[in-house]
This record gives structure tokens, sequence and C-alpha cells, in this order.
């Protein structure tokens, strides 16, 4: 399609080759092309954007996806840690207690 914008059209009086692996050989020479070619290959170049736009909006969803995942799972660690921060500090006390306990009545 990007030969027929450039101006390309088919020889006339040639006709496409195709292969048995669903190739085509083509002879092009430069002429004007055929309103339907021109509206062809604008409804390609159409597809092939609306493609490619869905195809980038799938990307950023993903990677908004991915990115919330990540953050809620700083956000759990952050908290796990401050519980088990909190844990350790209540345990060092209640041993600090236990040991003064245990001095004062070694007295």
């Amino acid at each position: 399609m990007v030969h027929v914008r450039n101006g390309y059209v088919i020889t006339p009086g040639t006709l496409p080759v195709v292969f048995p692996d669903g190739n085509a050989s083509l002879l092009l020479c430069i002429g004007s092309p055929t309103p339907i070619a021109i509206k062809k290959a604008q409804e390609t170049i159409d597809r092939e954007l609306r493609e490619e736009e869905n195809r980038f909006n799938e990307r950023v969803k993903e990677e908004a996806k991915r990115l919330v995942e990540e953050q809620a799972k700083a956000d759990l660690e952050k908290r796990v840690a401050a519980a088990e921060a909190a844990a350790e500090a209540a345990i060092a006390k209640i041993r600090s207690d236990a040991a003064a306990e245990l001095a004062r009545l070694k007295k």
C-alpha cells in the first residue's frame, strides 16, 4: 500500500504471480492510482492506526495494572515491617520488664 500512496500502479497488461507460500510478485510502474486503490490504501492505513492505538492502550493498561500491584505490594511490605518492629519493641519491653522484676526478686 505504500507504493500505491507513492503513485505506483500495477503495470497494465501484467498479472500478479502468486506463489504457493502466499507471496506475490507484482510488476509496478509509476502512474495514477485508481480511486478504489487510494480508498483501499487509506482503509489499510486507518485500520493499522486503530490496531496500533489498541495495542498501545493495552500496553498502557497492563503497565498501570503492574504499577498498582507493585505499589500495593510495597505498601503491604511497609505495614508488615512496621507491625514486626512494633512487635519486636513490645517483646523487648517485656524482656526488659521481666529482667527488672527478676532482679528485684533476687534482692
